[in-house]
């Protein structure tokens, strides 16, 4: 049985936004980096803090992107293991080069697609994220409470989880240790066994 000085800490999060996984579209976005250089960063980062938590930005849709370059972003996806992504469809901003491009019924992806794109890569970060919290299970985390809501307070891990639990005390603006009991992909529940003292 894990002792509770023996238990995982919660990490810490920080977002690096690669926006796409084929450097082909990442060049037509203009963005001034390559897919491995991306790679070697988050390889970095959890190098040097294993505990960290990755979160990222991508756009599935912009214009011109093919079939094998959206395959490329859900192997990223897969490859990197981001504990969340932020998934947005591509719609055009007037006066941009990209929505210059979207005008072009030749590069712009069809508004069904851009749909299909989004809901398979929300359903592969699922999995990721039902993994990567279950990590968590039986972990001390600190959750810098919220709000009260049907009986529970909500709350905020270091690592940008949503935490949930049970207490008759008030825990507005508290820092509370909770233990988990309970994983999911978007958020964790648990028993607050105390509370992280200010400096």
């Amino acid at each position: 049985m894990q002792t509770m000085a023996s238990l995982p800490k919660c990490p810490r999060e920080i977002n690096l936004p690669i926006q796409h996984g084929h450097d082909a579209m990442l060049k037509r976005m203009r963005r001034g980096y390559t897919v491995q250089r991306y790679r070697e960063l988050a390889a970095s980062l959890r190098r040097v803090m294993p505990d960290i938590a990755l979160s990222t930005d991508i756009i599935v849709g912009h214009p011109g992107e093919s079939d094998e370059e959206f395959q490329a972003t859900v192997e990223l996806v897969k490859e990197l293991h981001f504990d969340k992504i932020h998934i947005a469809a591509f719609s055009s901003r007037p006066g941009t080069r990209a929505a210059t491009l979207e005008e072009d019924p030749v590069q712009a992806v069809p508004e069904g697609v851009k749909a299909q794109r989004r809901i398979e890569l929300e359903r592969v970060q699922e999995g990721i994220a039902t993994e990567r919290s279950a990590r968590l299970l039986n972990a001390v985390v600190e959750v810098l409470v919220e709000a009260e809501s049907k009986g529970k307070w909500r709350g905020r891990s270091s690592g940008n989880q949503l935490v949930f639990f049970a207490s008759p005390d008030e825990w507005r603006g508290r820092v509370a240790r909770v233990r988990v009991s309970h994983t999911s992909p978007w958020s964790l529940s648990g028993d607050v066994i105390g509370e992280v003292s200010p400096d």
